[in-house]
């Protein structure tokens, strides 16, 4: 199906087209254990490296929890990745990068 001047006019909003254009098939939600391996592989990170990043935020994880993510979701030992590890993640990954923030611009 192409989309025309008609079909805009039918359909009110972006969502609307691109929910009429692609069949719900086509559409794919990534969970938090999708975005773990993603940026696991992205960064070229081991168990070792993840554990470093989540330390900085004083977050605690050993690498059997670490192992039981990045599974599949049919394994027996799979288990979702919460939204508490995702969140902790990437803010021990500012960190990581940036480094501490300085707190004496923090009044500027």
């Amino acid at each position: 199906m192409s989309v025309t001047n008609s079909t805009l006019v039918k359909y009110n909003n972006l969502a609307s087209v691109i929910a009429a254009v692609i069949p719900f098939s086509y559409i794919y939600t990534m969970s938090n254990n999708d975005i773990m391996k993603k940026l696991r592989v992205a960064l070229k990170f081991t168990d070792d490296d993840i554990v470093e990043v989540l330390s900085l935020v004083d977050f605690r994880v050993t690498k059997t929890e670490l192992s039981a993510i990045f599974r599949k979701e049919d394994h027996p030992n799979f288990k979702p990745c919460g939204d508490q590890l995702l969140r902790n993640f990437l803010n021990g990954l500012i960190i990581y990068r940036r480094g501490p923030q300085s707190r004496s611009n923090s009044n500027a």
